[in-house]
């Protein structure tokens, strides 16, 4: 395994990107990345152990709010400032229409997506949901003020038409029936509501550490054409904007963010994209 994917980033990036690769690799096996991660979550107010647990299942859990400035191990800033950055967006995107919305996070993790939206409007009703005890148990620790709830997305506990705003965040590419998914997010929306989803383009995130198992694995691989078609069976393809994302490197302050966020573009219908396009978003306004 390792071997093929030094072949394939030599081919692809060259034996720049080779080598730093591979110092990377170095780094991480011996520890030095997890130290300094640990170092700068205990420093924004982690306990050790939520620390260290932040680390062990960062593939498939973290807090973008909290971590080193700089792109080491834990996940680094690009990543935390990519997922971060989907929440400001779908938050400027909904929030300025809506004065006291119901809100509805879909596989939510560690719920950071809480705060953010919090912060823009403290009267929201924001609701969390997850499959993950332990990362709600992280959730209501730090993230204080949503309602949690343990959930699978494919059977979700709640009214027809209840809410305003639905964000789905990196949720169909794994699970095994996103159709039921995208039935239930259109049967518990309103008929006015916004939704939010996200998928990675094309890939899985985690080429790094491909060899690795992740507790929640990727079942699905989407391209432009994929995604649209799948979204388009449930909803109306006029109600539905699609955007790009690429890694912004940086994590703007809230108040400060530009809108479409850093990283994020509109994008025309096409099945080919440019080479760091890193997400697929769509906003499907049903009003």
């Amino acid at each position: 395994m390792l071997v093929r994917r030094a072949v394939t980033i030599l081919k692809e990036d060259g034996p720049k990107k080779l080598l730093e690769e591979a110092i990377y690799k170095i780094m991480r096996d011996s520890g030095v990345l997890d130290k300094a991660a640990i170092l700068a979550l205990l420093r924004d107010g982690r306990s050790y152990n939520d620390a260290l647990w932040l680390i062990n299942n960062a593939r498939d859990r973290h807090d973008s709010l909290v971590g080193p400035k700089r792109n080491t191990l834990y996940p680094g800033i690009d990543v935390r400032a990519t997922h971060y950055n989907r929440y400001v967006f779908a938050r400027s995107e909904s929030l300025p229409r809506k004065s006291t919305p119901s809100v509805l996070d879909v596989a939510c993790g560690t719920g950071y997506g809480y705060s953010i939206f919090n912060k823009a409007n403290q009267t929201i009703n924001y609701i969390s949901g997850d499959i993950s005890s332990r990362a709600l148990q992280y959730a209501r620790k730090y993230h204080t003020g949503a309602s949690y709830t343990q959930v699978s997305a494919e059977e979700l506990p709640y009214q027809m038409n209840e809410f305003d705003i639905i964000v789905g965040f990196e949720t169909l590419e794994h699970l095994s029936s996103p159709t039921k998914y995208l039935e239930e997010i259109k049967r518990i929306s309103k008929p006015t509501a916004e939704i939010f989803l996200s998928v990675p383009y094309n890939q899985d995130l985690d080429i790094r550490s491909e060899s690795d198992v992740k507790s929640y694995p990727h079942l699905h691989k989407f391209k432009m054409g994929g995604f649209k078609e799948t979204l388009e069976e449930h909803f109306n393809a006029e109600s539905i904007t699609y955007y790009r994302q690429t890694y912004p490197e940086q994590i703007e302050p809230i108040e400060n963010t530009t809108h479409p966020p850093s990283g994020i573009s509109q994008i025309k219908i096409s099945d080919e994209f440019p080479q760091d396009t890193m997400t697929l978003l769509a906003h499907i306004d049903r009003s």
